[in-house]
């Protein structure tokens, strides 16, 4: 058992359903380590190496080059740390997850975490959201809908403690890092593109398209 256990969370689509240039699918992608200072210092180290301009405050696998994308990956290869990723086919999703964008992310945001927290031995979880809505109340029904799933789907004797923060990416290196673990996951999906998942298929203990 772990004394301390970080999980970083972030998606990679989009919510929308009418535009034609949304996505098919919606992916949730948790990471989760014991090393954030190894994982924090990962878009540093590549700023530095591959001499990334244009990027200085954050880095983003979405317009990263192919060699800032497999560097990326490389050093999260190297880092003691786990993944769960789940996605869901928009088109599939029900008409009460069409109609409030908020449901059908928690929703998944519920299913990848239920599958993470199942894998993690520990007593106590700093959950770092990639915080994507300005609207507190819907954090506070995220927070909310998480500690219940955590309750029911733990390891171990007992609960863990749970911190649940959420944060800009620009503000955070680890979520940065992360932002390459969802956007392969997406890739892969999305374009049937295994090029940048299969770096870290090591580090990917569960992956499932809900429906």
């Amino acid at each position: 058992m772990y004394s301390s256990v970080d999980i970083y969370l972030d998606e990679s689509g989009d919510l929308g359903f009418t535009s034609p240039r949304s996505s098919q699918y919606l992916v949730v992608a948790a990471v989760a380590t014991t090393d954030s200072t190894y994982l924090s210092r990962i878009p540093r180290k590549a700023r530095k190496k591959l001499h990334i301009k244009g990027m200085d405050k954050e880095i983003k696998f979405s317009n990263s080059s192919e060699e800032i994308r497999r560097y990326v990956l490389n050093e999260i290869n190297k880092l003691d740390c786990w993944v769960v990723w789940g996605a869901i086919t928009k088109k599939n999703a029900i008409s009460q997850l069409r109609k409030n964008s908020a449901y059908l992310y928690n929703y998944l945001c519920g299913l990848v975490l239920c599958d993470m927290f199942e894998r993690t031995h520990t007593k106590k979880i700093n959950l770092i959201f990639d915080r994507h809505t300005t609207k507190k109340g819907n954090r506070d029904k995220l927070d909310s809908y998480i500690n219940e799933k955590l309750k029911s789907r733990h390891s171990g004797h007992f609960v863990p403690e749970l911190r649940i923060s959420h944060y800009d990416s620009i503000n955070c290196q680890c979520l940065q890092a992360h932002d390459f673990i969802v956007g392969s996951v997406f890739q892969s999906i999305e374009r049937n593109d295994m090029m940048y998942l299969d770096l870290i298929s090591s580090k990917v203990v569960k992956g499932e398209i809900h429906w």
